[in-house]
């Protein structure tokens, strides 16, 4: 953490590619108490309006326009993978697959321009487990072989040589033929993996070609149809008197401002919050869970169960995370 933080208080931009959006929250807080610089904090798990607006200030602060007057940190999830042009002065990343991995050194050194002298060659720090068992990073990307063979490589190569290293890595790393130093563990997990992957396409299949009229309209039917997909859930996030947060009132709108309003107003949350954290609240006729929260008096918004947090800087949290934040303050700038 102290090294991320004399980093960007020498006046270096520093990106943090994590691999869950708790993870994310976790670090975020924990660079926002003791850090003398801003610190950004980008996932899925806004409100879209406020994830636009923060977009906005990522590539302001950190894309190939930004003034780079003063060091700054990014702390963010696979959501910087593609699309934005953002160029940081060191990387650091969770461990990923090989190809992912790549996406990610892409926001590495990505213009030509001056730098600090400690952070003109690109480095790029990876973040991986001490054992086998990669947790939830393994069930984020699911086949373990593929984040132990990317493991693998990284711990023999200290340089990665490109465009050569597309071929050299990424066609092994994904190849079938088991490795001669492969643990006996991580390759009965890719047979795991692969016997699910062919009972989950077989299933797909069945589904598509079947008479889905048959089927109850329930929530029996949605969750066959969702749970091997991991889908997100969509919740709206209502104050108690059911207007949004901001103070809108969706059924004073007409039906055209009213669905693109509903849609700024939704956040994604993780599948399975359905059977914890979201358990038991009503859905709207269109899917979204409507979710009541109050104002704490801290620019902080609770559910009605307590079991979750919004803050516009934090995003949707679970309580026991938002927990470790101090008083909210301002966002940064």
């Amino acid at each position: 953490i102290q090294r991320i933080i004399d980093a960007a208080e020498s006046g270096a931009l520093v990106g943090i590619v994590m691999n869950t959006v708790d993870d994310a929250q976790q670090l975020w807080i924990q660079l926002h108490k003791n850090a003398q610089v801003p610190v950004d904090l980008f996932h899925a798990r806004f409100r879209l309006r406020d994830r636009q607006r923060i977009e906005q200030r990522v590539i302001e602060h950190y894309g190939r326009e930004a003034e780079r007057t003063q060091g700054r940190i990014l702390v963010a999830t696979q959501v910087i993978e593609q699309s934005l042009d953002l160029d940081f002065d060191w990387l650091i990343t969770q461990l990923c697959p090989v190809d992912l991995l790549f996406q990610r050194l892409g926001r590495l050194h990505r213009h030509s321009r001056k730098r600090l002298d400690d952070f003109r060659v690109p480095a790029c720090t990876v973040l991986s487990v001490e054992t086998d068992d990669y947790g939830l990073h393994e069930l984020i990307y699911g086949d373990a072989r593929l984040l132990w063979r990317t493991e693998f490589l990284l711990a023999r190569h200290k340089q990665i040589h490109f465009p050569a290293a597309y071929r050299e890595w990424i066609e092994p790393v994904y190849g079938e033929a088991p490795w001669d130093d492969e643990p006996e563990s991580v390759y009965g997990k890719h047979l795991a993996w692969r016997d699910d992957q062919s009972a989950a396409e077989k299933k797909a299949h069945r589904l598509t070609t079947m008479n889905l009229s048959k089927f109850r309209d329930d929530e029996e039917r949605l969750t066959s149809l969702t749970r091997d997909g991991e889908m997100s859930l969509s919740v709206l996030l209502i104050r108690e008197d059911g207007r949004l947060l901001d103070g809108e009132d969706p059924d004073q709108m007409d039906e055209y401002t009213k669905a693109e309003t509903l849609m700024l107003n939704t956040v994604p949350a993780p599948h399975s919050w359905g059977d914890k954290q979201l358990a038991g609240h009503v859905r709207d006729e269109d899917g979204r869970i409507r979710l009541k929260m109050h104002d704490d008096g801290q620019q902080r918004w609770s559910s009605l169960d307590g079991g979750v947090c919004y803050t516009t800087e934090l995003g949707l949290a679970k309580a026991e995370t938002a927990g470790l934040m101090d008083p909210p303050t301002e966002a940064p700038r």
